[in-house]
């Protein structure tokens, strides 16, 4: 079964979940990406922007669909729903906007290509849901050009782990970063520090487990970040 099949499968009965509570869910992010560049992808991962009570919401729906309840950031709101079954796993995100609307909220993402949001609803009918697509940053003109934007100049601030999203999603995707982001990464790389060793791990992994991590690796080091990742290497810097 490809990733496309099983997640509908699960979109389906979050749609009745959500029909059923009367709540106003939208697709979000990475999983539109995506589906407009016809990539799968395992395990498979859903993002839902959920107007508020978002952790309330997953833990009702992991019930509702037999899954496990992962909470991943009570101050965020934002949490996970995880389902199995056979090989199959299913990853449903579940957050609060970012802000009052869903515009507001897609304005506070990383990047624009991933600043894209569906009515659930729409997704679940498949009648032209490409037209119904809410693009406020012009994510889609960017995925056309394959090129990395920000969503706004502080994002990095805002979360210096998106300093390794960026080249994680550059050479997963061949995407090319905007000229744009360089100043804005380096500002935002001594914030680095302040990032959880398990997010930074699971960024630098996806990156070396792809045929163009050489290139991010120099990157990041021109950009000083290694320095910052790794102070032990430091020392070693001008020694043959």
């Amino acid at each position: 079964m490809t990733s496309r099949a099983v997640s509908d499968t699960v979109l389906a009965q979050v749609a009745a979940f959500a029909k059923a509570k009367r709540l106003s869910l939208y697709l979000v992010g990475g999983f539109l990406r995506d589906a407009l560049l016809a990539r799968q992808r395992w395990p498979v991962n859903i993002d839902l922007a959920i107007p508020s009570r978002a952790l309330e919401v997953a833990r009702a729906l992991a019930t509702h669909l037999g899954g496990a309840y992962v909470r991943l950031d009570e101050a965020m709101g934002s949490a996970r729903v995880v389902v199995s079954s056979g090989e199959s796993r299913v990853e449903v995100d579940c957050s609060d906007y970012r802000g009052p609307t869903i515009e507001e909220d897609l304005a506070r993402r990383d990047f624009t290509v991933n600043a894209l949001a569906l009515p659930l609803e729409t997704w679940v009918r498949q009648d032209n849901w490409r037209e119904a697509l809410i693009d406020p940053l012009q994510g889609c003109r960017d995925l056309a050009e394959m090129r990395l934007r920000a969503c706004f100049p502080k994002t990095f601030l805002e979360d210096a782990v998106r300093i390794l999203r960026a080249f994680r999603f550059s050479v997963e995707l061949d995407f090319s970063p905007d000229p744009s982001l360089e100043p804005l990464m380096r500002e935002a790389v001594p914030r680095l520090t302040t990032i959880a060793g398990e997010r930074i791990r699971e960024e630098l992994m996806a990156i070396l487990c792809t045929d163009r991590a050489n290139w991010a690796i120099r990157e990041l080091n021109a950009l000083g970040a290694l320095d910052v990742l790794f102070p032990e290497l430091s020392p070693g810097r001008g020694v043959a």
